[in-house]
This record gives C-alpha cells, sequence and structure tokens, in this order.
C-alpha cells in the first residue's frame, strides 16, 4: 500500500512539472522543423532527390542566408548518417526567380560534377552578376532558358565541354563578352557554334546586345531564332552569307536596316 501511495505522488509530481514546461523552451529536433526559425545546413539549403545510391540531382534552394557567393557543392549529405553523394545534375527551375528569394547571391560556383541542368535552372535572377564553372566541367548542353533574364550577367565563359547552345538559353541577358571553348567562337559580336563537319555553314546563336551594327562572318548561314528579339540598340544587320532566318529573329527589335538579304531562302 506504502508503495502504491508513493507511485501516485510520484505521477502527480510529474503532472505538475510536464504543465509547467515552457512552450517556448524548444528542443534542437523543435527548432529544426519550425519553418520561422529554421537552422541552416547543408541539407536544408537544398531540395535534392536520389538518381542512384552514389548520386544526387538538385532540384531547389531554400536558404536565405545572406552570402554573396554560392558554391553549389560537389556532393551533399543526403541523411544524418552523413552520408555523401555526388552531385551531378541541377533540375529545372531550381535556382530561378532571385534564388528562390534571396536577393543577396550575386556569384554562383557550378561544380565540374554537374553533367546536366535543367530548362530554367538560374532564369529570372536580377541580382546575379557571375556564373563559373569549376575547371573539368562535365557540363555538356546548355538547355532552353537555362540562364536566361540575367540583366546584370555582362560576360560568361563557356565550359569547356559545352558543344551544344538551345534557343533562348541566353534571353533577356545583357552578356557583351563571351569567352569560347573548342565548339564556340566570340568574334565580331557574335557567338558562333563551330562544331559542325562542314566549316562555311556555321550557326550564330547570340548577338552582343549592345552594339548598334552587326555584319555575319562570311562561313555563318543561320542564326538563333531569338538572335535580335527584344533588341533595343540594333540599328542595321548585314545578312552578307546567311541562309536562314527564323520569323521570330527581329520581333520588338529596333532594326532599321537589313542589307544582303538575297540569300536568305
Amino acid at each position: 500500500m506504502r508503495k502504491f501511495i508513493k507511485l501516485i505522488v510520484f505521477i502527480f509530481i510529474l503532472v505538475i512539472l510536464i504543465s509547467c514546461e515552457d512552450p517556448n523552451d524548444k528542443t534542437d529536433k523543435d527548432i529544426k522543423t519550425d519553418t520561422t526559425n529554421p537552422v541552416i545546413t547543408e541539407f536544408d539549403r537544398y531540395e535534392i532527390y536520389e538518381i542512384d545510391s552514389e548520386s544526387v540531382v538538385i532540384r531547389g534552394y531554400h536558404s536565405l542566408e545572406e552570402i554573396t557567393v554560392l558554391e553549389i557543392p560537389e556532393s551533399i549529405s543526403f541523411d544524418s548518417f552523413n552520408i555523401k553523394k555526388k552531385v551531378i545534375g541541377i533540375g529545372e527551375e531550381a535556382f530561378a526567380n532571385n534564388f528562390n528569394g534571396n536577393i543577396h547571391i550575386k556569384e554562383v560556383i557550378i561544380p565540374s560534377t554537374v553533367k546536366e541542368i535543367g530548362k530554367n535552372a538560374f532564369a529570372n535572377n536580377e541580382y546575379l552578376e557571375k556564373i563559373t564553372f569549376k575547371s573539368g566541367s562535365n557540363y555538356r548542353i546548355i538547355e532552353e532558358g537555362t540562364f536566361s533574364n540575367i540583366p546584370n550577367l555582362r560576360e560568361f565563359k563557356i565550359p569547356e565541354n559545352v558543344m551544344g547552345i538551345s534557343e533562348y538559353a541566353f534571353k533577356g541577358t545583357n552578356i557583351n563578352k563571351f569567352i569560347g571553348n573548342q565548339y564556340f567562337i566570340w568574334t565580331e559580336n557574335l557567338l558562333i557554334n563551330t562544331n559542325a563537319s562542314n566549316q562555311t555553314n556555321l550557326v550564330a546563336v547570340y548577338a552582343n546586345p549592345f552594339v548598334e551594327e552587326i555584319r555575319f562572318p562570311d562561313n555563318v548561314k543561320s542564326m538563333s531564332g531569338s538572335i535580335f528579339e527584344n533588341n533595343k540598340n540594333i540599328k542595321k544587320i548585314d545578312l552578307n552569307q546567311i541562309t536562314h532566318v527564323s520569323p521570330n529573329a527581329f520581333t520588338n527589335s529596333s532594326i532599321e536596316e537589313i542589307v544582303n538579304a538575297n540569300n536568305v531562302e
């Protein structure tokens, strides 16, 4: 009977202590799940999904941390066991729209492990000024809209293994200088794809948006469909040997004169 009474007293005291606990006194677990007071960890920053047992793709960024340079990691701890998995891709719109609300980031560094970057992955970043790819990059194709609408981006170094650039990849940027690679050259204010078996039939994929006159080189026969779209500075274009022009090539531009259009089919 005496033991039973002691047990009742113990339970009564325990109930009083629990009821007196401060509701604002959160445990570490509570803080991590409370979105009003997030703990910034590598895993918290990036929304990821597994490709296989060794690699992941980043499909979102969720941090308002006040940093000016974001270096995307080569590998990410996938769980509480701190198991690192290699980052091999970046999903569509993963870092779009001012890095999902982070207006502080001015430079992003992309690791060499990344092989693919989805459409519009870095689109609509008005504060971003520089994009750097680490040496030895495995990136191959720049997809549609990947680096579009980045008005403060003025220079872009094409990674060494990029062999294709899709239409609208750099739409809405103000790039006035490209550093090319074995497949692309920057000449006469034009970015030209030289990845062709016939070097007399090349494609211009981008034009400097700040110049008033452009003359296409002799070996360029076609151009990207949106190359002068929304260009408010261009006044005169010499098509030279151009044979193919997209219907949208000059949409909403300030062009006043086109010469040597006789070869256009």
